[in-house]
């Protein structure tokens, strides 16, 4: 029982041993030390161009400074290989890497820091391949700022003016013709008319009557003179109406004179 336990156990690991794929590492332990990737070395190894030894410039690609140079039968980029730096055999040394032609070291190197065209920013050293002060990559999200409300300023309300009414424009008058004053000629004074004195016939005197027939002659019988003719007052003459209104004072009416009539001689009867 245990030796076949043993027999399956073997066969099993060779079993194994003939599905594991082993892969060995090409790249030696210097490259390493200089921080090439070797991805980068298998890129450049499938692109180099072999056979160049005979033709030297099927290297060159039409630049005036030829980057690729035929070193050891193979055109190699003499700008970043650490084995023809800048010019074919020319190794950098182990702490040294090749950086545009010159062999620098990029453990200090403030222009390649830790590798060729690391820039560290102003005022930054390069300590150990890394920028001192230099924040992790990726960098961490910045925070966001606090929305805070604004605080509401309490403005006093502008007081509203009052309308103001439209003062009123005085309107030129034209000044009001001044009224003229027109002569008016004097009415003529009244004329005083004084009354005729009328004469009173005396009253007849009672005649005694006798029965016989007595002869009485007539008395004569004074005869008052008539009046003389009154001659009408002077009629007011028409004023024309000045344009201005003026009092006139009324002219006075004619006296009306009263006219006895005369008495004639008055004859007795006989009763």
């Amino acid at each position: 029982m245990g030796l076949q336990v043993q027999s399956s156990a073997l066969l099993m690991l060779v079993l194994v041993l003939f599905l594991i794929r082993i892969e060995g590492n090409p790249i030696p332990k210097e490259v390493h030390e200089n921080g090439i990737e070797p991805t980068s070395l298998m890129e450049n190894d499938a692109n180099q161009i072999t056979g160049c030894a005979g033709r030297p410039l099927m290297c060159s690609r039409g630049e005036l400074f030829p980057r690729f140079l035929c070193c050891n039968d193979r055109c190699v980029d003499v700008t970043s290989d650490n084995d023809n730096c800048g010019v074919c055999n020319f190794r950098c040394p182990f702490n040294r890497q090749c950086c545009g032609r010159f062999c620098v070291n990029t453990l200090i190197n403030i222009y390649n820091c830790g590798a060729c065209g690391n820039v560290c920013p102003i005022g930054r050293l390069c300590i150990f391949g890394v920028c001192a002060f230099s924040r992790a990559l990726p960098f961490p999200a910045p925070p966001l700022p606090l929305l805070v409300p604004p605080t509401p300023v309490l403005v006093p309300p502008t007081p509203v003016p009052l309308p103001v009414p439209p003062t009123p424009v005085p309107v030129p008058m034209s000044p009001s013709p001044t009224p003229v004053p027109m002569p008016v000629s004097p009415s003529p004074p009244p004329v005083s008319v004084s009354p005729s004195p009328v004469p009173v016939s005396p009253s007849p005197s009672p005649v005694s009557v006798s029965p016989s027939p007595v002869s009485v002659s007539p008395s004569p019988v004074p005869v008052s003179p008539s009046p003389g003719p009154v001659s009408p007052s002077a009629s007011p003459k028409p004023v024309s109406p000045p344009p201005s209104p003026v009092t006139v004072t009324p002219s006075p009416s004619p006296v009306a004179v009263p006219v006895f009539p005369s008495l004639g001689p008055e004859i007795p009867t006989m009763d």
